[in-house]
């Protein structure tokens, strides 16, 4: 049971990131998509693990399959920070549980992974809880489904790649230390890519913050707890059923929750959230039942 620990740490320190990079789409930069191609030049700090580990010439087709875990999870990164650009951090956080989907059907039909019943039940607790948390309680006492919900289903489903070929991969037996360093390298190539793009260029000329040492130094520390919390997952991966160790996210939405709800009532400028009766209601209600479907799969 490892890996519940270790999934846990991963969504620690990637609540922290999250918050961190809400108040960055929100107030230090206008395009999105420029801050985390920014952000991911700083992911060939995984290269600093190599003394942990033993540097693997991997074989072509294992390198194709890193390969397409990584670009699975540029590409959920970019949907994921599109949508945090529309919506709360706390809500954005509760759609986390929408991985599980992809990733436990995909598990089943590529690699024959399997959940027992008690785990399929909470699976359908944590489904039902994300969905829920999706929904925004207007004034006129109307359900309104959140704009970034679709964004989220979109980045969840690149994610569930990602995890996928990690499963597949470590259970080939490939060390997951490895696994990230090579990973870490594709990511920092895919924002190179970038900038093949003329127009990009010219939106990351335009955001001026990025060129200042106080935010060059900032990036590079939300990079590093990410990056931990990267680790952390991969490992957690490489012990664990997918659909459980994403099963976990519940965790980082409940850090996440407490951080917004702390910067809402001290430090509005930077943060603020729906905290109304109703509203309040929804992401509670959700949160019940995240628990409840956390507390299924330890009590079975």
């Amino acid at each position: 049971m490892a890996w519940v620990f270790l999934a846990i740490g991963s969504h620690f320190f990637w609540g922290l990131t999250n918050i961190f990079e809400k108040i960055i789409v929100d107030k230090k930069v206008k395009n999105p998509l420029v801050y985390i191609t920014y952000a991911f030049f700083f992911s060939w700090l995984g290269v600093f693990l190599l003394p942990l580990t033993d540097w693997v010439i991997y074989d072509i087709l294992t390198i194709f399959w890193i390969a397409v875990a990584s670009l699975g999870f540029f590409l959920g990164s970019i949907f994921y920070i599109k949508a945090l650009k529309l919506e709360e951090v706390s809500r954005i956080n509760i759609l986390w549980n929408l991985i599980p989907i992809f990733s436990f059907f995909g598990a089943w039909v590529f690699i024959g992974e399997k959940l027992f019943l008690h785990e399929l039940v909470a699976f359908g607790f944590l489904m039902l809880g994300g969905f829920i948390a999706s929904l925004h309680a207007q004034k006129s006492s109307r359900l309104r489904l959140s704009r970034a919900f679709f964004i989220m289903v979109i980045a969840c489903a690149f994610f569930a790649v990602y995890d996928i070929v990690l499963r597949y991969l470590t259970l080939q037996g490939h060390n997951f230390l490895s696994l990230s360093i090579w990973g870490s390298c594709f990511l920092t190539l895919y924002a190179v890519i970038m900038f093949f793009s003329k127009n990009f260029r010219k939106e990351f000329l335009s955001e001026k913050i990025l060129f200042e040492k106080k935010f060059f130094f900032f990036i590079l520390f939300l990079a590093l707890i990410s990056k931990i919390g990267t680790i952390l997952n991969t490992w957690a991966i490489s012990l664990g059923p997918i659909a459980l160790v994403n099963a976990m996210e519940g965790f980082q939405a409940l850090f996440v929750f407490i951080i917004a709800i702390l910067f809402t009532w001290f430090l509005p400028k930077w943060i603020k959230e729906e905290v109304d009766r109703k509203n309040l209601s929804l992401k509670l209600t959700s949160f019940i039942l995240l628990v409840a479907g956390i507390l299924i799969l330890f009590l079975g």
